[in-house]
């Protein structure tokens, strides 16, 4: 919250960080925001519904808005920390500095906002957008710290930005495997196939490791190994693509792969991969971020 000629407020937030109210020192709320996917300020209101128009309100004085970036109110545009957005034209008002920061199409361009995905995604620094992952608030504290977040209430807010941009870019550069391989050849430009991998279940919990997968991470097979089974598929260069997880063929076993979070050192990558195991318990309710964005770029097939 904040202080304000002496008094103490506090603020209301849902799961993508948005404040939606202020609550006075003894809890009452006194004011409720509303806005459209893009930031848009839809309507102020006090605690019975009734539109506050007092610019010297404290629903005005407050600097937090939209994902709870800071709210230029002169301008109506939001700071980003490195430049400004426009919620009403949903674009920044100047170039990103990284171009395909999302390692997405729509992130050549370089005033679009969060890969125009606004729903899922926020941009705490203006140069890189990531998912807003609501997950339990008993989520290990040691998750939310690896992967960038906060505990907001009842929840803890994992922002992913690729583990951080630099250490994005160093895991990345150590994946061989690049999610499109373009061979250039009497212009002709031929794509490599994806590889497929598969995972036994269909479930959160067939997608977080055991405790026997401590030293190795999640296994996937390069075919299916049984019949009659529902099976989660994916792709190496699909989690390769993720910054933030890493698929690895196993050295002894050429028909395994390995799911293990990107980092700059074994150390660093076993840490986290321990915080992923000690979700597995309660991962169908409150799945890790890591299982989340696995489930997102998998699909489910019968063989």
């Amino acid at each position: 919250g904040f202080r304000y000629n002496d008094t103490t407020y506090y603020y209301l937030k849902n799961a993508q960080e948005d404040i939606i109210g202020i609550l006075d020192s003894d809890y009452n709320v006194v004011a409720n925001y509303q806005y459209d996917a893009w930031g848009r300020i839809i309507s102020i209101t006090d605690s019975n519904g009734v539109e506050i128009t007092d610019t010297e309100h404290i629903a005005y004085k407050s600097p937090f808005r939209y994902r709870s970036y800071y709210y230029d109110f002169e301008t109506g545009y939001y700071y980003l920390n490195s430049r400004y957005y426009d919620p009403n034209w949903g674009r920044f008002l100047n170039a990103d500095g990284i171009i395909g920061a999302n390692d997405d199409t729509i992130s050549h361009n370089l005033f679009a906002y969060v890969s125009n995905s606004p729903i899922n995604m926020g941009d705490f620094d203006g140069n890189v957008a990531g998912l807003m992952v609501a997950t339990s608030g008993a989520l290990a504290a040691g998750t939310i710290s690896a992967l960038g977040g906060f505990a907001v209430g009842g929840l803890a807010i994992a922002f992913l930005v690729g583990e951080a941009k630099k250490e994005k870019a160093k895991a990345q550069a150590s994946v061989k495997s690049k999610t499109k391989t373009e061979v250039k050849s009497k212009s002709v430009v031929y794509k490599k196939a994806e590889t497929r991998i598969y995972r036994g279940g269909t479930s959160n919990r067939a997608l977080t490791p055991r405790i026997s997968d401590s030293q190795t991470g999640l296994s996937f097979h390069n075919y299916p190994n049984q019949g009659n089974q529902k099976y989660t598929v994916t792709t190496v260069e699909k989690i390769n693509s993720t910054g933030v997880l890493v698929a690895l063929p196993k050295l002894t076993d050429p028909n395994h792969y390995h799911v293990i979070p990107a980092g700059l050192n074994k150390k660093d990558q076993m840490q986290k991969l321990s915080v992923w195991i000690n979700t597995r318990e309660n991962a169908d309710i409150a799945p890790h971020p890591y299982t989340s964005i696995l489930k997102s770029i998998s699909w489910v097939e019968k063989h």
